[in-house]
């Protein structure tokens, strides 16, 4: 359920948030570069939440990988200057790339490693046919609204309840 739920929205600032930069004046390759800010935001919270993880453990690291996403996505719906955008992208894909990196660890940590690729394999083979819902559900608001603003705010709850989900999951007990 939490892999699911973050991922809904997962690709939608790939494909989306060039597209809202140059409808808000900016130049295609200015537009463009908001995706190399996530390359760096990417490398970053990798580094950052993977180092965490094992100094507070994986799962509060997740939890935190996950706020970072909501608030990325908050950013995203109120941001009105270029400088807000890059620092959203990097700050958004910190976060999802460092919970794609966190999942298959708290996974372990919660149902062993006996069958860990098995189980890894059929979640991320779910949550990755969910992915496919974020990109066109965020047109389908852009093109009804006239704005990307409610996509965020999806995309920050959806997050809200991953976190939500991931605040009640208890390790299976081992008798």
């Amino acid at each position: 359920g939490v892999y699911v739920l973050t991922w809904i929205m997962l690709f939608f600032p790939f494909v989306h948030l060039p597209i809202m930069a140059v409808e808000r004046g900016h130049g295609a390759t200015t537009a463009a570069s908001l995706i190399a800010a996530m390359g760096v935001g990417g490398i970053i919270g990798r580094l950052l939440f993977g180092w965490l993880g094992d100094r507070i453990g994986r799962r509060p690291s997740l939890h935190l990988a996950l706020i970072t996403q909501v608030v990325a996505f908050g950013l995203f719906a109120v941001s009105g200057s270029l400088a807000f955008l890059y620092f959203a992208a990097a700050l958004y894909i910190a976060g999802s790339s460092s919970a794609t990196s966190l999942y298959p660890a708290v996974i372990a940590d919660h149902f062993g490693r006996g069958h860990i690729g098995a189980v890894t394999g059929v979640s991320f083979a779910i949550a990755g046919a969910a992915t496919s819902i974020g990109p066109v559900l965020a047109g389908w608001i852009r093109d009804t609204t006239g704005t990307y603003q409610m996509a965020f705010l999806i995309g920050a709850g959806l997050n809200v309840a991953a976190i939500g989900l991931l605040t009640l999951l208890r390790p299976p007990s081992h008798q």
